[in-house]
């Protein structure tokens, strides 16, 4: 199964551009994970994670997220190949965004107002909005989550 879960905080504003008519979003994700070289308790070090969104999705969290804001996103990780200045074959990775929710920001205790009927595109798979919607309140960290340590 291709599917992943992942919250952290936007590293900047997310870059918005078209492909024919599909709205396409870019952005990274600063991902919080246990420091392995250090027996510091509690010791963070940082991944940077590309994501791309298409659609309403990419239009709504443009709208809604900017850099700084914590997201939490669900998604699928998708490869790609370019040659790059050089002529070396390149690999890339990045997770293609299948859902996102809010998280509560600081001194925030509610999500923000949406009008439902335009949030979402006629014909979007998965957008039951009872579904898409979360209420994941203002407890749930990065550090609640389970590691690989937990399974």
């Amino acid at each position: 199964m291709n599917k992943g879960t992942y919250m952290g905080y936007l590293a900047d504003d997310i870059k918005m551009s078209n492909s024919g008519e599909t709205l396409i979003g870019k952005f990274t994700l600063a991902i919080k994970r246990p420091y392995s070289k250090s027996k510091k308790e509690g010791q963070k070090d940082t991944d940077w994670v590309s994501f791309t969104v298409f659609g309403n999705r990419a239009e709504n969290m443009a709208k809604f997220f900017h850099k700084g804001d914590k997201v939490l996103v669900e998604g699928a990780l998708r490869t790609g190949s370019y040659t790059d200045k050089g002529g070396i074959l390149r690999k890339s990775w990045t997770i293609q965004v299948s859902n996102f929710y809010f998280t509560a920001k600081q001194g925030q205790s509610k999500q923000p107002q949406i009008d439902e009927d335009s949030f979402f595109e006629q014909g979007d798979v998965g957008n039951d909005v009872s579904e898409s919607f979360s209420s994941i309140g203002t407890d749930l960290d990065v550090d609640d989550l389970p590691s690989f340590d937990d399974f």
